[in-house]
């Protein structure tokens, strides 16, 4: 299994050999019954037949040393120089050194405290019983340990924890403590009560950690740092668990549909596949599911029937329904048998409003012990009071009731009984376990308690645009507030446009903005679903008081197209009006069964003689730079280039018409062994893949998702990289806006999707049977890029010097800190000719917004070699710049960067080129 060790076992953790009798043994076949499923995450609740196993599923997380303790001084030399050149470790791996034969385990909730402490229990269980060598494992709850006072002997501590009821394996076991040959785990020092603190610590110390035997204690995270109540253990080291990376994130999902199929092959993938789907299309989504028990959550969310359409708000919807009002999740089929019933729409009311008042922290003075993000405990409490007498719930208890009840309302927001919603990140400070979990609560809460006035100045609020993106998400899964929305959104587009200028005409047009994402959001099908199909038809100016509204999606685009034209607008306000309009149907382009209509329009580019190149070296930073110079003399012939690169609209046509499934569009050897899954191919392209990716992934390494391909478990990613049948980012909704062009496509993607519409052309008759689509050569690019048949090549597509108001890269106000101005490519054709005509007509986008492959190889200017020669795996050119580029430099006609033709990225796109028969391509 992934993860369970780093190929070596350090020195002085020698496994002792065990005395086993027949009660010991028996004992180690209760610990495997008790410890062998999943607790969290079985896919039929708690039925006995449904539960998963628990070594089959789970996927340990890597930990950090937060504390060393005393740890590193008794430390091997092999020890300390890997604890001083490892950021993370395995958690098997660390508990294998024995620098951490005792140590103690934190975590945030749901980050597989306990579970971990049952797998490894389960674990040693299973090689005492097999094979006579180990440890015996001991699980115990801290905070029973010493609730009868504090224990006088092993034995008696034992009995206490109800572990041992026979005389003979107590003398077994106490045999074993003297010998070092137990393994505590010891779960839980977080739920042990302030006031037995000082006794169980004192006790602990003196007693299993002075022993010989191994000793593993665990605690959150926040508990654990408090100074008051004190948790902490003096000289112990502290790992910390960290959250599924999303190489373990993508095992665990694996795992855990193959055994939650129980053989049904079909089921399996399909689930797993949407399960996946869902993770690709909502970045945040694989946020939430870095914790273990929100993974999950997921996974069973996604195994079980829906009535709705699948997405991030439904998934939403269905976690929190697991993770406040179904106490199972914490302690089983039989729930919490201690605590008054709870009503699941008080549970709900209270966390919607907790969720609202503190995102409103974020836009009113706070009040004491409040943060748009957290409060304090106190607050905590005095809110809950509070709104449980405003919810009327305990009119008719009594004093002793209302406060037993109003607590448990509270333990099952945050305390110990929670299962993982609303946590306290540090000592005194609760947050929600994720930023989408409150802003959903929130949306809910607005939907049902917040006026329309209210809701309109929210809306104005850009801080508060995702709260009502989900409110219309929760609109199209269940018709909730569906009709309230509408009434905002008719009176946010009408607003828009209608005040002055400066500040208040930006307000209002960020307003409309939201407005029409929030139309976006819902969709069409939700429309027609619900009976108001009369707000698709055109209209030109919805009525105020229209119940039906009529008109009001094409009034939407309207207005948001109106907005993307504005000059008067900032940049990123026009970006986001052209984003909108892309997801509700842009009116530039035809949206037809044609593939090459209008969006696909060509631009014939005369040919010429010319050069490609410079003079002198670019200023270029990139470690993957080609040289540009010395320049080159060519001649050019005429060819046809598209206007724009290929949008995600037009390669959906490919996708659609079977692109992937068809060996005929996949011409070179390599692109047809990638297409068919070629294991051996594959795995060369794995190993390419590990080989470059420090220099290939640079500039990916730096964001979260990212992150894991640097270390050692990168090849699982790489193959799922390279083992597909989309493109890559297909589903993300970062990246895939109908009219934004198509990104994570490698180089025979681009080529195969030339080849289908190519054989489509011809067939319509639309080209010749000798004409041929293509990707440009990297001398085409260039030439149409300086529109050197216009006279004197440019440096840039639009001019002679750089300027950021004619691209999209990152703001370079700040040399030293350049910010990303929109994470992803926006909708082609943004960026027009500018109006007093200076830059020759011809294509657009070549500078910023993605880069695009050339077919060429990256050789020098001044070498005779074969620039074109298909097949291979050598790397070609890549041309342009893209959202994501870290210099200004990259928009330079001549710069140069180049890439394995195996490679995807999301900022790397592709343009086509037309070569009539009678014109020929370059020279």
């Amino acid at each position: 299994m992934a993860g369970d060790g780093l190929g070596f076992e350090p020195p002085g953790l020698e496994r002792p050999v065990l005395e086993m009798s027949r009660v010991v043994s028996e004992y180690l076949s209760e610990v495997m019954a008790e410890t062998e499923h999943l607790v969290f995450g079985n896919p039929h609740g708690f039925r006995f037949d449904h539960r998963l196993p628990l070594q089959d599923v789970w996927i340990p997380q890597d930990t950090v040393l937060t504390d060393p303790g005393d740890a590193l001084a008794a430390a091997s030399p092999q020890e300390r120089i890997l604890l001083g050149r490892l950021d993370s470790l395995p958690v098997d791996a660390a508990l294998n050194m024995a620098v951490f034969r005792k140590t103690v385990l934190t975590g945030r909730p749901g980050y597989g405290k306990t579970t971990l402490c049952r797998r490894l229990a389960y674990k040693q269980a299973l090689e005492a019983k097999m094979n006579s060598r180990g440890w015996i494992p001991i699980r115990l709850a801290a905070h029973t340990l010493n609730h009868a006072g504090v224990w006088r002997s092993f034995e008696e501590l034992l009995a206490r924890a109800g572990l041992v009821h026979n005389a003979e394996l107590r003398e077994r076991l106490s045999e074993a403590e003297v010998r070092g040959h137990l393994w505590f785990f010891i779960d839980g020092l977080d739920e042990v009560d302030e006031a037995r603190l000082p006794d169980l610590r004192s006790r602990l110390t003196a007693g299993i950690l002075a022993s010989p035997n191994r000793v593993t204690l665990t605690c959150r995270v926040a508990d654990y740092a408090a100074d008051r109540p004190l948790r902490r253990l003096d000289r112990l080291p502290v790992l910390e668990l960290v959250g599924f990376s999303e190489d373990r994130l993508d095992h665990y999902i694996e795992n855990w549909h193959q055994h939650a199929g129980r053989g049904r092959r079909g089921w399996t993938q399909a689930r797993l596949s949407a399960t996946r789907s869902l993770l690709d299309s909502h970045a945040e989504l694989r946020d939430v599911a870095a914790s273990p028990l929100l993974a999950a959550v997921l996974c069973v969310v996604e195994s079980r029937p829906r009535h709705t359409p699948p997405g991030q708000v439904t998934l939403l919807d269905q976690a929190v329904d697991y993770l406040l009002l179904r106490p199972e999740w914490r302690y089983g089929a039989g729930g919490d048998q201690h605590s008054p019933a709870l009503e699941p729409d008080v549970l709900l009311a209270l966390a919607g409003a907790l969720a609202f008042s503190m995102l409103s922290a974020g836009t009113r003075p706070p009040l004491p012990g409040w943060s748009r993000r957290t409060i304090a405990r106190g607050a905590l409490r005095g809110f809950v009071t509070e709104q449980m007498a405003a919810l009327a719930v305990l009119d008719d208890a009594d004093a002793e009731e209302e406060a037993a009840t109003t607590a448990a309302y509270l333990d099952r927001l945050a305390g110990k009984t929670a299962a993982g919603l609303l946590q306290e990140r540090e000592a005194g400070w609760y947050e929600f376990a994720h930023l989408s979990f409150q802003e959903y609560l929130a949306a809910r809460h607005l939907a049902g308690y917040v006026s329309p006035r209210d809701r309109l100045d929210l809306a104005l609020d850009p801080a508060w645009r995702h709260v009502f993106l989900f409110t219309a998400g929760i609109a199209q899964m269940s018709r909730e507030g569906l009709a309230d929305l509408l009434i905002l959104v008719r009176r946010l587009l009408r607003g828009a446009g209608a005040a002055g200028a400066g500040a208040e005409l930006e307000r209002s047009a960020v307003g409309a903005c939201l407005a029409a994402e929030m139309l976006a959001e819902l969709g069409t099908a939700a429309v027609r679903r619900y009976g108001l199909e009369s707000a698709l038809a055109d209209c030109p100016l919805p009525e105020a008081e229209d119940a039906e509204f009529t008109g009001l999606w094409p009034f939407a685009v309207e207005v948001a197209a109106r907005l993307a034209a504005d000059r008067r607008l900032s940049r990123a306000t026009r970006m986001r009006a052209l984003c909108a309009v892309s997801r509700l149907g842009d009116p530039r382009f035809a949206e037809g069964d044609d593939p090459f209509g209008t969006l696909g329009q060509l631009v014939v580019v005369p040919g010429g003689r010319g050069r490609v190149g410079t003079d002198r070296p670019l200023a270029m930073h990139d470690p993957k730079r080609v040289p540009s110079n010395p320049p080159r003399p060519v001649q050019v012939r005429e060819f046809e280039i598209g206007r724009y690169p290929v949008t995600n609209l037009e390669y959906q046509a490919f996708v659609a018409d079977g692109g992937y499934e068809r060996p005929a569009w996949w011409q070179s050897d390599e692109a047809a062994r990638w297409r068919a899954g070629d294991e051996g191919f594959l795995g060369e392209l794995v190993e390419l893949w590990e080989q470059q990716k420090d220099l290939n992934f640079v500039k990916e390494f730096g964001e979260p998702e990212f992150a894991t391909y640097a270390q050692h478990t990168s090849a699982r990613i790489a193959r799922r990289t390279m083992a597909r049948s989309l493109p890559l980012y297909w589903r993300d909704a970062r990246f895939n806006l109908p009219t934004a062009p198509v990104v994570g496509v490698n180089l025979w993607e681009a080529q195969a999707y030339c080849a289908w519409l190519q054989h489509r052309l011809r067939e319509q008759g639309r080209i010749g049977e000798r004409d041929t689509v293509a990707i440009p050569t990297e001398i085409e690019w260039e030439w149409a890029a300086g529109r050197s048949w216009a006279g004197p090549r440019l440096d840039y597509p639009w001019g002679g010097r750089f300027d950021p108001d004619r691209c999209l890269v990152r703001d370079f106000t700040d040399p030293g800190d350049s910010r990303i101005v929109n994470f992803g490519a926006i909708p082609v054709g943004f960026f027009a000719p500018a109006a007093d005509g200076g830059t020759p007509p011809g294509p657009e986008d070549l500078g910023g917004n993605v880069w695009e492959w050339v077919t060429s190889r990256s050789l020098l200017w001044s070498d005779p070699g074969e620039r074109d020669a298909p097949g291979g795996l050598e790397k070609r050119g890549v041309r342009g710049g893209s959202w994501y580029s870290r210099e200004p430099m990259a928009t330079h006609v001549s710069f140069r960067l180049d890439d394995p033709p195996c490679n995807a990225y999301w900022d790397l796109g592709f343009r086509i080129v037309v070569r009539r028969s009678a014109t020929g391509g370059t020279g």
